[in-house]
Order: structure tokens, then sequence, then C-alpha cells
């Protein structure tokens, strides 16, 4: 059930305390979600972050729109896209 999981990965509590130390956080996740994400969040302690989407088309999609985020400015960002269940589920997309 995607919209429940969807749901569920909101984090109403820590996120708003720990985004302000992740540059362009509020713009990334607004892309992300934008683009079809099923769920965008703060990984570990940071500064890292996270994407869930729904197909690799989706996740790659998500990639690159959140790459354009930090078009023009001197923060160097690496990402990961995996598949979550032997590719038979949702994509997982690292950013840092």
């Amino acid at each position: 059930d995607l919209v429940r999981f969807s749901e569920s990965m909101k984090d109403l509590i820590v996120e708003p305390q720990r985004k302000k130390f992740i540059p362009k956080f509020d713009e990334m996740k607004e892309s992300a979600f934008e683009n079809g994400a099923l769920a965008f969040g703060i990984s570990g302690s940071g500064p890292s972050v996270f994407v869930f989407a729904n197909s690799k088309n989706q996740a790659d999609k998500i990639e690159a729109e959140l790459k354009l985020v930090f078009d023009g400015s001197d923060i160097a960002t690496m990402s990961f896209t995996e598949s979550v269940h032997g590719n038979k589920g949702a994509r997982l997309t690292t950013f840092s």
C-alpha cells in the first residue's frame, strides 16, 4: 500500500529541527515530490537524504532533478540508486 507507506514516512518531530543543517533541504524535498517521490527524509544523522520511488525510471528522474537543485552552487553531491527487495519493489536513492 504505497499511500500508507508514503504517509508513514513523514517525520513531523525531528525533521523540522534537523533540516536546517542540510543545504537546500526544502528545495530538494519539493523537487522530489513534484517528480513522483513516495517518501523523502533525512538519512541517519545527515547530511544525506533519501528518496523512495516506485520504479527505476522514476528514481532516475528524481535523482536528475535533485542534481539540478545544486547546479551553480559550490556544494558537491553524490547519489546512489538501489532497488529494494531484489528489483521487485521501490527504489531508494540516497543523496549527499
